[in-house]
């Protein structure tokens, strides 16, 4: 028997496979062969479960009092127990407060450690294989994409999002973009919008685009691009488009019956307009980050950075 940095009590006989009892060792080695032993075994305990408290729970600091919780990485609803504040952890707008918050369910599935290092990827990114080639001619080309169970946690948010305003039709598979590049992109420019404005007034959306079949391919391989004619005639302004009803996407998308759901930095809007190239400059000088179809109630947003837009999903549906 050796103590080493991993512990094996074994038998001398060499067939023999018996565990022995921690506590029956004491009577088979001196006390402090035994007592390194326990050590090792208590740390090993000890660093176990802070690592499963570091998967599951996330520390928060309450905006309002600053006290330190920890929190269920899955949920965003945070109550302050000192100050009884309650937010969104996600996007630290009041709660209720905002009828965005199912959005920041499906934001939430990212987690947030990949926005405080660039190079990692999004809690819910898997190692996978293509989804594409689980059936021929279907999306070739696509980068590395995983399937989203529709039972899940990610999928069900997907679909409650999706049916708002398309209750006529079924989703029958969500196709998940793991682009890395185009999200470090995106991830680099959430940062400095985070840095000028607040998390609070990032205002990141899940939104829909439909696209003629023909691009989802490349769209999904090299993001949303602003210099390309839209099909809708830019009319709040010369960028991309996006909805936050995929009734509205379906237009754009043909007989596809494929549509993306897209991760937007949609920040502060303005009201569109066909001639603006960039949005215009606010009281202070800073660029709009978006423009939209009616301030007091958009639900059309016209992007001019592709940075501010992630790919995130490619849905595919039916009519029931």
């Amino acid at each position: 028997m050796n103590v080493k940095d991993q512990i094996h009590l074994t038998c001398p006989v060499e067939t023999c496979w018996e565990i022995i009892d921690i506590e029956l060792v004491t009577r088979q080695i001196d006390p402090l062969t035994y007592d390194l032993l326990n050590k090792k075994l208590l740390n090993r305990q000890e660093s176990a479960s802070e690592e499963v408290e570091e998967y599951l729970y996330q520390k928060i600091s309450c905006l309002s009092c600053k006290t330190i919780a920890a929190m269920d990485k899955k949920a965003i609803h945070f109550k302050c127990r000192n100050c009884s504040k309650e937010y969104c952890s996600y996007c630290h707008k009041d709660w209720p407060g905002s009828n965005l918050h199912n959005e920041c369910r499906l934001l939430n599935c990212s987690g947030t450690k990949c926005f405080q290092e660039l190079h990692v990827p999004p809690d819910n990114w898997e190692e996978s294989y293509s989804a594409l080639n689980i059936e021929q001619n279907e999306l070739k080309g696509l980068p590395k994409t995983s399937l989203v169970s529709l039972n899940g946690r990610e999928g069900r948010a997907i679909i409650s999002l999706f049916i708002q305003t398309s209750p006529d039709l079924w989703i029958t598979k969500i196709i998940r973009l793991q682009n890395m590049k185009l999200w470090e992109k995106y991830v680099l420019k959430r940062k400095h919008m985070v840095e000028e404005i607040g998390v609070s007034n990032v205002n990141e959306r899940v939104l829909f685009h439909g696209t003629n079949e023909k691009n989802i391919s490349l769209i999904s391989e090299e993001g949303f691009d602003m210099r390309v004619e839209t099909a809708n005639g830019a009319l709040f302004g010369k960028g991309t488009y996006f909805s936050t009803t995929s009734k509205y996407s379906q237009i754009y998308s043909g007989s596809s019956n494929k549509m993306f759901m897209v991760r937007v930095l949609c920040g502060y809007s303005v009201q569109g307009s066909a001639s603006y190239k960039r949005p215009p400059k606010d009281t202070s000088g800073r660029l709009y980050d978006s423009c939209v179809n009616n301030e007091s109630g958009p639900n059309i947003y016209c992007l001019f950075d592709n940075s501010q837009c992630y790919p995130a999903y490619v849905i595919e549906y039916k009519k029931k």
